[in-house]
Protein backbone atom coordinates (compact mmCIF):
# COMPACT_ATOMS: atom_id res chain seq x y z
CA UNK A 1 0.00 0.00 0.00
CA UNK A 2 3.01 2.37 1.06
CA UNK A 3 5.02 1.62 -2.43
CA UNK A 4 1.60 2.34 -4.54
CA UNK A 5 0.66 5.69 -2.78
CA UNK A 6 4.11 6.60 -3.53
CA UNK A 7 3.89 5.67 -7.23
CA UNK A 8 0.74 7.57 -7.29
CA UNK A 9 2.53 10.62 -5.72
CA UNK A 10 6.13 10.24 -7.99
CA UNK A 11 4.86 9.25 -11.45
CA UNK A 12 3.06 12.48 -12.06
CA UNK A 13 6.40 14.22 -10.83
CA UNK A 14 8.82 12.11 -13.11
CA UNK A 15 6.03 12.77 -16.05
CA UNK A 16 6.43 16.45 -15.84
CA UNK A 17 10.09 16.08 -15.38
CA UNK A 18 10.15 14.27 -18.66
CA UNK A 19 8.02 16.93 -20.30
CA UNK A 20 10.31 19.32 -19.24
CA UNK A 21 12.94 18.10 -20.44
CA UNK A 22 11.20 17.80 -24.08
CA UNK A 23 10.51 21.37 -23.76
CA UNK A 24 14.14 22.05 -23.30
CA UNK A 25 15.25 20.38 -25.99
CA UNK A 26 12.30 21.21 -28.19
CA UNK A 27 13.47 25.52 -27.25
CA UNK A 28 17.20 24.21 -27.82
CA UNK A 29 16.20 22.62 -31.58
CA UNK A 30 14.46 26.38 -32.41
CA UNK A 31 16.98 27.79 -31.29
CA UNK A 32 19.71 25.86 -33.69
CA UNK A 33 17.19 26.22 -36.41
CA UNK A 34 17.16 30.38 -35.40
CA UNK A 35 20.69 30.47 -36.09
CA UNK A 36 20.40 28.36 -39.41
CA UNK A 37 18.32 31.00 -40.55
CA UNK A 38 20.56 34.04 -39.90
CA UNK A 39 23.27 32.38 -41.19
CA UNK A 40 21.13 32.11 -44.44
CA UNK A 41 20.09 35.08 -44.77
CA UNK A 42 23.16 36.82 -44.62
CA UNK A 43 23.96 34.59 -47.51
CA UNK A 44 21.00 35.77 -49.39
CA UNK A 45 21.21 39.50 -48.97
CA UNK A 46 19.36 38.73 -46.03
CA UNK A 47 16.50 37.45 -47.81
CA UNK A 48 14.47 34.39 -46.18
CA UNK A 49 14.27 30.81 -48.17
CA UNK A 50 11.22 30.73 -50.38
CA UNK A 51 8.54 28.38 -49.12
CA UNK A 52 9.33 26.25 -51.91
CA UNK A 53 11.26 25.73 -55.12
CA UNK A 54 10.39 23.56 -58.15
CA UNK A 55 12.88 22.43 -60.21
CA UNK A 56 11.80 22.39 -63.99
CA UNK A 57 13.41 19.35 -65.39
CA UNK A 58 12.24 16.66 -62.87
CA UNK A 59 9.61 16.39 -60.09
CA UNK A 60 11.51 17.65 -57.28
CA UNK A 61 10.46 20.00 -55.04
CA UNK A 62 12.77 21.94 -52.52
CA UNK A 63 12.06 23.56 -49.32
CA UNK A 64 12.75 24.80 -46.50
CA UNK A 65 13.18 21.49 -44.73
CA UNK A 66 13.85 18.87 -47.22
CA UNK A 67 13.62 17.70 -51.00
CA UNK A 68 10.30 15.68 -52.15
CA UNK A 69 8.73 14.51 -55.23
CA UNK A 70 6.22 17.14 -56.22
CA UNK A 71 3.53 15.02 -57.98
CA UNK A 72 3.46 12.64 -54.78
CA UNK A 73 3.63 13.83 -51.61
CA UNK A 74 2.08 10.86 -49.52
CA UNK A 75 4.20 8.39 -50.81
CA UNK A 76 7.20 8.97 -52.90
CA UNK A 77 10.74 10.32 -51.82
CA UNK A 78 10.79 12.29 -48.76
CA UNK A 79 14.87 13.31 -48.00
CA UNK A 80 15.35 16.18 -45.24
CA UNK A 81 19.07 16.07 -45.81
CA UNK A 82 18.46 18.51 -48.65
CA UNK A 83 16.95 21.00 -46.94
CA UNK A 84 17.67 24.66 -47.86
CA UNK A 85 18.36 25.05 -44.71
CA UNK A 86 20.59 21.94 -44.07
CA UNK A 87 24.09 23.31 -44.97
CA UNK A 88 23.86 25.66 -42.09
CA UNK A 89 22.31 23.07 -39.25
CA UNK A 90 23.95 19.62 -40.62
CA UNK A 91 21.21 18.35 -38.48
CA UNK A 92 17.70 16.43 -39.35
CA UNK A 93 16.71 15.57 -36.03
CA UNK A 94 16.32 19.25 -34.64
CA UNK A 95 13.26 19.67 -37.14
CA UNK A 96 11.16 17.59 -34.85
CA UNK A 97 9.92 17.97 -31.90
CA UNK A 98 10.26 14.88 -29.06
CA UNK A 99 6.26 15.79 -27.86
CA UNK A 100 5.25 15.56 -31.49
CA UNK A 101 6.22 11.64 -31.42
CA UNK A 102 3.06 9.67 -32.36
CA UNK A 103 1.27 12.70 -33.86
CA UNK A 104 -0.28 11.89 -37.27
CA UNK A 105 1.18 13.21 -40.28
CA UNK A 106 -2.40 14.20 -41.83
CA UNK A 107 -1.68 11.62 -44.84
CA UNK A 108 1.09 13.42 -46.15
CA UNK A 109 5.10 11.77 -45.54
CA UNK A 110 6.60 15.87 -46.06
CA UNK A 111 4.43 16.09 -43.08
CA UNK A 112 5.57 12.88 -40.88
CA UNK A 113 8.74 14.55 -39.64
CA UNK A 114 8.32 17.96 -39.22
CA UNK A 115 6.73 19.42 -36.06
CA UNK A 116 7.37 22.89 -36.45
CA UNK A 117 5.02 24.94 -38.47
CA UNK A 118 6.70 28.10 -40.65
CA UNK A 119 4.50 31.19 -40.30
CA UNK A 120 4.35 31.70 -44.11
CA UNK A 121 1.20 33.81 -45.02
CA UNK A 122 3.30 36.73 -43.42
CA UNK A 123 6.87 35.97 -44.40
CA UNK A 124 6.50 34.13 -47.54
CA UNK A 125 3.19 35.82 -49.60
CA UNK A 126 2.81 35.09 -53.06
CA UNK A 127 5.71 38.12 -54.13
CA UNK A 128 8.33 35.47 -52.79
CA UNK A 129 10.30 35.92 -49.30
CA UNK A 130 10.31 38.91 -47.42
CA UNK A 131 13.58 40.21 -46.25
CA UNK A 132 14.77 41.16 -42.81
CA UNK A 133 14.56 44.82 -43.09
CA UNK A 134 10.84 44.46 -44.22
CA UNK A 135 10.10 42.95 -40.79
CA UNK A 136 9.05 46.26 -38.79
CA UNK A 137 8.99 44.02 -34.93
CA UNK A 138 11.44 40.90 -35.35
CA UNK A 139 11.21 40.45 -31.96
CA UNK A 140 6.98 40.50 -32.10
CA UNK A 141 6.74 38.29 -35.41
CA UNK A 142 6.77 34.60 -35.63
CA UNK A 143 9.60 32.36 -37.72
CA UNK A 144 7.98 29.15 -36.83
CA UNK A 145 6.87 27.24 -33.95
CA UNK A 146 5.26 24.26 -32.56
CA UNK A 147 2.30 23.14 -35.33
CA UNK A 148 -0.72 21.27 -34.79
CA UNK A 149 -3.33 21.30 -37.38
CA UNK A 150 -7.14 19.98 -37.06
CA UNK A 151 -7.46 16.82 -39.28
CA UNK A 152 -9.95 14.49 -39.79
CA UNK A 153 -14.05 14.68 -39.61
CA UNK A 154 -16.62 15.46 -37.11
CA UNK A 155 -16.76 14.09 -34.93
CA UNK A 156 -13.53 12.15 -34.95
CA UNK A 157 -11.32 15.20 -35.44
CA UNK A 158 -7.71 15.16 -34.66
CA UNK A 159 -4.52 17.31 -34.38
CA UNK A 160 -1.71 16.16 -36.80
CA UNK A 161 1.47 17.98 -38.14
CA UNK A 162 1.91 20.80 -40.65
CA UNK A 163 4.72 22.33 -42.00
CA UNK A 164 3.06 26.10 -41.66
CA UNK A 165 1.31 27.74 -39.34
CA UNK A 166 -2.15 30.02 -40.62
CA UNK A 167 -3.67 33.19 -38.78
CA UNK A 168 -5.35 31.85 -36.04
CA UNK A 169 -8.71 33.40 -36.72
CA UNK A 170 -8.81 30.46 -38.44
CA UNK A 171 -9.52 27.23 -35.89
CA UNK A 172 -9.37 23.77 -38.65
CA UNK A 173 -6.05 25.62 -40.26
CA UNK A 174 -2.36 25.20 -38.74
CA UNK A 175 -1.85 26.86 -34.92
CA UNK A 176 0.25 27.13 -32.61
CA UNK A 177 0.16 23.60 -30.83
CA UNK A 178 0.70 24.09 -26.75
CA UNK A 179 1.82 20.14 -26.68
CA UNK A 180 4.22 20.98 -23.80
CA UNK A 181 1.74 21.06 -20.81
CA UNK A 182 -0.44 24.09 -22.47
CA UNK A 183 2.99 26.15 -23.73
CA UNK A 184 3.40 26.31 -27.67
CA UNK A 185 7.28 26.55 -28.28
CA UNK A 186 8.32 29.48 -30.62
CA UNK A 187 11.22 30.96 -32.62
CA UNK A 188 10.74 34.78 -33.75
CA UNK A 189 12.80 36.63 -36.46
CA UNK A 190 15.02 38.33 -34.44
CA UNK A 191 16.06 34.85 -33.63
CA UNK A 192 14.98 34.18 -29.87
CA UNK A 193 12.56 31.48 -28.22
CA UNK A 194 10.64 31.72 -25.89
CA UNK A 195 7.52 28.94 -24.99
CA UNK A 196 4.43 30.87 -24.35
CA UNK A 197 1.30 29.92 -22.82
CA UNK A 198 -1.34 28.94 -25.45
CA UNK A 199 -5.19 29.12 -25.21
CA UNK A 200 -8.47 27.98 -27.20
CA UNK A 201 -9.69 31.53 -27.17
CA UNK A 202 -8.38 32.32 -30.83
CA UNK A 203 -8.99 35.94 -29.91
CA UNK A 204 -5.51 35.38 -27.37
CA UNK A 205 -3.84 33.57 -30.07
CA UNK A 206 -2.77 35.83 -32.61
CA UNK A 207 0.56 37.06 -31.13
CA UNK A 208 2.11 37.32 -34.76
Amino acid sequence: AIIAILAAILFPVFAQARDAARKTSCLNNLKQIGTGTMLYVQDYDEVLYPVQYLYTNDSGQLCLRAWYNHYNYATTQFDPSQGLLQPYMKNVQIQDCLSAKGMDGGGTLTNSLLAYGLNSEYLQPSTGPVSLAAISRPADTILMGDAGNLSGTAPNFFVSRFPVLRRPSNPFRPNLHGRHSGFANVLWCDGHVKGHRFFNDTATTEIY
